[in-house]
């Protein structure tokens, strides 16, 4: 990638390539903001690409409609088939310009990514805003507060980006490594948002994207116990949404989950809540208590292959016996050996019970027998 760029800097002043050590895409986005020049600013993630025209159209509508940002529509695309696995799509038919407060659903809506959005650099350097510097969740806080102080928003319902997925390159893969930084980037976002007064405004568009965001935090990621108590510390230290009813939230699931584990004082089913948490791209993972439960799901998973194994065993056993007993050598062995096994038992029903009683169940036995061969 240095490569292709250095040769469009040998064409093109404007072009400049800033390279730097590893320090996530926040701190890459800071240092390219920075050294631009120009009147306007966009952001791309590296392993996706857009349409040819998306830049031109977006300048286009934001001086046509003195806006601060251009938000336009997207699709997700499988890295290895390269087919479309969904598209977000806005209600609108036409390019809508419209103040962040009338936006219904703000965050869902606009979403707190980048690389749907071209913006005036104004936007950026006036109100002082900048990336954080975190493994994931790093333009949360950025994007959340550009969206804010925006007057105008254009809406442009066209698919001019193509994000990627089913990648190992991308950064969502390192959600494992720094599960929290979805939580301490909407901390630092509210905390910003009320120094500049504006919270309140917004407050219920947070609370919207703040179940949805941790609720698919926490769908993403392998949880422990450990972690999840984790979770509950920190959210519970950072946010007080204990006030918050369901009538609030779009996403009732998020807000039923999330909502239990780290908001009701009262005591909650935390398996019932996690259950909520399977994505249905995903598999349903299970709670640890340290490792045991999971080593349980191994140890259970064993035991039922073994179980098939010896139910299999006893099917074949079962036929094998069923033949054996249908066999004439059986039959006629059984036959051959009637009296002596009668005069055995004889013997050891006088032994255990007495001469007279033996007697006696013989003649039940012989009436018994007389009665049958007389039908």
């Amino acid at each position: 990638s240095a490569g292709i760029i250095k040769e469009f800097a040998c064409r093109d002043s404007r072009v400049k390539l800033i390279q730097q050590d590893k320090q996530g895409a926040g701190a890459a986005r800071n240092s390219g903001f920075s050294a631009a020049s120009g009147k306007y600013v966009y952001f791309m993630d590296s392993d996706d690409y857009c349409a040819c025209d998306m830049l031109k159209r977006s300048v286009e509508l934001i001086e046509q409609y003195d806006a601060d940002m251009v938000v336009c529509e997207h699709s997700a695309f499988d890295s290895n088939t390269g087919e479309l696995t969904y598209s977000n799509k806005f209600k609108y038919k036409v390019p809508t310009v419209l103040e962040p407060l009338s936006i219904k659903r703000l965050f869902e809506t606009v979403l707190l990514v980048p690389w749907n959005k071209v913006m005036k650099a104004s936007l950026l350097r006036d109100n002082g805003i900048c990336f954080q510097n975190v493994c994931n969740n790093n333009d949360v806080y950025g994007i959340m507060l550009s969206i804010v102080m925006c007057r105008r928003i254009v809406l442009l319902p066209e698919t001019m980006y193509f994000y990627r997925t089913n990648t190992n390159v991308s950064l969502q893969q390192t959600v494992n490594k720094s599960p929290f930084c979805c939580i301490d980037a909407r901390a630092a976002a509210k905390r910003e948002l009320s120094k500049r007064g504006v919270f309140e405004q917004f407050e219920n568009f947070f609370i919207n994207e703040f179940y949805s965001g941790i609720f698919n935090q926490l769908t993403r990621i392998n949880l422990t116990w450990d972690m999840l108590v984790e979770f509950r510390r920190r959210v519970r230290e950072n946010f007080d949404f204990s006030y918050v009813a369901a009538e609030q939230v779009h996403n009732k699931t998020a807000y039923t989950c999330v909502q239990g584990l780290f908001f009701d004082n009262e005591a909650f089913n935390v398996r019932d809540l996690l259950v909520m948490l399977k994505d249905s791209r995903r598999e349903l993972f299970f709670l640890k208590a340290g490792d045991e439960l999971r080593q349980l799901n191994i140890e259970y998973k064993k035991i039922t292959v073994e179980n098939k194994k010896l139910k299999a065993e006893h099917k074949e056993l079962k036929n094998k016996l069923k033949k054996s007993v249908n066999s004439r050598s059986y039959r006629l062995g059984r036959a051959l050996t009637w009296l002596p096994r009668k005069l055995r038992g004889g013997l050891r029903c006088c032994k255990q019970h007495g001469f007279v009683y033996t007697c006696g169940r013989v003649k039940q036995k012989l009436k018994k027998v007389l009665k049958l061969s007389g039908k």
